[in-house]
């Protein structure tokens, strides 16, 4: 099997580790900033994307179910401005409602890229 990203797919243990804690990062603060049915659901938490330090952190972090993406349909729990979404998957979850994903440039761009290394 040909290797498509070198850094990706031969990285040691500890750059994946910082490549993933600086992910956890990214997406914890941005959902802090921009989404306020997150930022209340962490601060009820005592808990502010600043404290995520270590991938073990992750187990500290509030969960989302799908009352929670229910209740937010169609777009409140989205992170970026309606605009900058490309496409949009909705799944029905039967009785309890409908849930909706926006997809943006970038997150197309990361999907096509984990399919092909599939």
């Amino acid at each position: 099997m040909p290797i498509l990203d070198r850094f990706k797919e031969c990285a040691n243990r500890e750059t994946l580790e910082q490549l993933q804690l600086e992910r956890l990062q990214a997406v914890a603060n941005r959902v802090y900033r921009h989404v306020p049915f997150y930022r209340k659901l962490f601060e009820d938490a005592g808990f502010t994307p600043s404290e995520i330090e270590s991938l073990s952190d992750l187990a500290r972090l509030p969960l989302t179910d799908r009352a929670v993406l229910v209740e937010n349909h169609p777009y409140g729990l989205f992170a970026v401005p309606l605009r900058d979404v490309i496409w949009l998957y909705i799944a029905s979850t039967g009785p309890a409602g409908d849930i909706v994903v926006g997809y943006t440039a970038n997150d197309d761009r990361y999907w096509n890229e984990m399919t092909a290394r599939v």
